[in-house]
Parts: structure tokens; sequence; C-alpha cells
């Protein structure tokens, strides 16, 4: 376990949030004094990726040719899967959380971050009452852990984030 706390809240430097060479089974523990949320309601974090800006002009040019081969029926992307635009081609990652002996899926959840390689929006409805407990990391027993696990697939290089942050979005003035 690598502690990035400090990395988190700079946003000046980046910092790799599954490892330099993530594979199957690594994981970015993010640890709450509290549970997250009354149950049910929904919760939202934001993964900052290396360029917000650069990853926004991304995110919309992945959307509009998932929106084309849509029309179309079939899908001509680089990668050449069928993966919506919020999905990597790669890779697939798990968001979940700790009930006190086990992992749990978070329930309706939304991740935009294409496997936190993207800048993005991920969002769930807090699991149900004394359903999230304390734990599952050695020595963080006190936290209240939720987790994004990479369960299939490898990405071609490894994702670079400035942080995630709870409760943000993008606003512009």
């Amino acid at each position: 376990v690598i502690d990035r706390t400090q990395l988190n809240t700079a946003l000046a430097t980046t910092f790799a949030p599954l490892g330099d060479k993530p594979q199957f089974d690594d994981a970015l523990y993010l640890g709450f004094k509290n549970t997250l949320g009354v149950p049910d309601t929904f919760i939202r974090l934001f993964v900052f990726g290396q360029d917000l800006n650069r990853d926004w002009n991304t995110w919309r040019a992945l959307r509009e040719e998932w929106r084309r081969n849509r029309r179309i029926r079939e899908c001509k992307t680089s990668c050449g899967s069928n993966a919506r635009p919020w999905e990597h081609y790669g890779v697939r990652v798990q968001w979940q959380y700790y009930d006190g002996n086990v992992w749990q899926q978070l329930p309706a959840l939304k991740d935009y971050t294409r496997a936190l390689s993207l800048s993005g929006p991920v969002r769930w409805r807090s699991p149900p009452k004394d359903a999230h407990q304390p734990g599952g990391v050695a020595g963080h027993e006190d936290l209240f852990f939720i987790r994004c696990r990479v369960i299939k697939g490898q990405f071609d290089c490894a994702p670079q984030i400035h942080g995630v942050w709870p409760n943000t979005v993008i606003a512009r003035h």
C-alpha cells in the first residue's frame, strides 16, 4: 500500500493511482472518516486527470464517434470494440465498498473516467444503512473505504491523475 494522500491534495503533480504497471487486482483505495452519505443518496467523486481541457475534448470526440457508430449500427472505433465512450477499450475496473467482510459493488454506479484514464465524475448511490463498514485495508481499520479495482484487461500506459475529490463539479465563469 502506497499512501498518496499528500499528492492527492496538492493538484500540482500527477501520480499513477493504480501503480506504474497496473494489472489484474491492482486498486486505488480511498479512505474516509465517515460513511459517504445517507443510504440511497447519490455520491459523487471527480477524478482530475493530467489535462482537464484535453480530457474534455477527448471525451467529446469519443462520445460523438460512439453516437455516429450507433446510428449506422456498426462500431468502427480506433480500438475495434463496441465500447461505450465511458468504457476503456482495453481495461475494466470495478468500484466497490467494504461491508465489513467482503468488497461489494457500489450501487447504481456511473463511471465516466474510462478506468481512471480521463478526467470525469464517478457517481453511485450510497449503500444501504449499516452496509458500509470501516476496514478492508490493513493498518487502517478505522476508515470507510471504497476502491477502484482492475478486473480485466491491461493498460497501454498507466493512467496519471492529479487527484480524486468528493462532491466536486467542473464550473467555468
